[in-house]
């Protein structure tokens, strides 16, 4: 059954893990993280979609950028960065799929 089109929501600890890292070499002000995503069960959503990942800080949505799954259920990319603080403050996180 194909999906396109629905959002789709998980459980932020049921389908996720969240490592925090301090990225020392950093030349910004804002520290980041490193985001790792561990899912399973999507489907390869074909040319024209891709999924994003967001995690919701504060009641509002901060992308953790896109990914694309095989027809394997492989994801194509498992770690993002994203600011330590957004990420020490998440409660939620959110699977979308978009337009490519």
């Amino acid at each position: 059954m194909k999906i396109k089109g629905l959002i789709l929501l998980a459980a932020l600890f049921t389908m996720t893990l969240f490592t925090a890292c301090n990225d020392d070499d950093a030349t910004t002000e804002t520290a980041t993280a490193d985001f790792d995503l561990n899912i399973s069960g999507l489907e390869n959503l074909g040319e024209g979609f891709t999924y994003e990942g967001w995690i919701i800080v504060d009641g509002s949505p901060v992308t953790t950028g896109l990914f694309n799954v095989d027809d394997n259920g492989n994801l194509d990319k498992t770690s993002f960065t994203v600011a330590e603080s957004d990420l020490a403050s998440a409660t939620t996180f959110v699977l979308t799929i978009e337009p490519s």
